[in-house]
């Protein structure tokens, strides 16, 4: 709610000072699901994320190639389509083990990694990147919703995400 009214088109993130802090450590499995839409295109910025000193990390973001990424331990993975300033995108990604999945509105990719990221001190942010407790990848633009499951959610994605998108009609 701001000013009274409810804010149905997410939360606005300018891009210099917004977050929102967890203590919620990345789980060494993990499915992160978000509804975003940036106002800028190849700048990489966070939907959710955290890294420790050491480089593991785990976030859902745009990367500065422009597409929406998966990162997990010390590697990431990425669409195959370049984000569009102001269109609504649902990010799921999802790390296992070294399987790794990302999806941009149900448009799936399949990869692999080293293993689970071993950050077990810095809490993900919302809206940015605790890089090991540093504050960076600021997003600019909305985010409407964040899922944190520390499951492997990829067997019910296509669910997952027809859910989502009866709510937010995104694709």
């Amino acid at each position: 709610v701001s000013a009274g009214a409810l804010v149905t088109g997410g939360l606005d993130f300018d891009g210099v000072d917004d977050t929102l802090n967890t203590s919620l450590v990345p789980p060494s499995t993990a499915t992160l699901i978000g509804v975003a839409t940036w106002d800028v295109e190849v700048v990489s910025t966070m939907i959710v994320g955290a890294r420790d000193s050491s480089d593991q990390r785990s976030y859902l973001s745009q990367t500065s190639g422009g597409v929406i990424a998966l990162g997990a331990a010390d590697g990431a993975i990425g669409t195959d389509s370049a984000v569009v300033a102001s269109t609504e995108y649902l990010a799921f990604g999802m790390y296992s083990g070294t399987d790794r999945e990302i999806s941009a509105n149900s448009v799936n990719k399949v990869g692999s990694g080293t293993g689970p990221p071993a950050n077990v001190t810095y809490g993900y942010n919302l809206g940015s990147f605790n890089d090991a407790g540093t504050v960076s990848g600021m997003m600019n633009g909305r985010i409407r919703e964040i899922i944190v499951y520390p499951t492997d959610e990829s067997a019910n994605r296509a669910a997952i995400e027809a859910n989502i998108n009866d709510a937010y009609n995104i694709f």
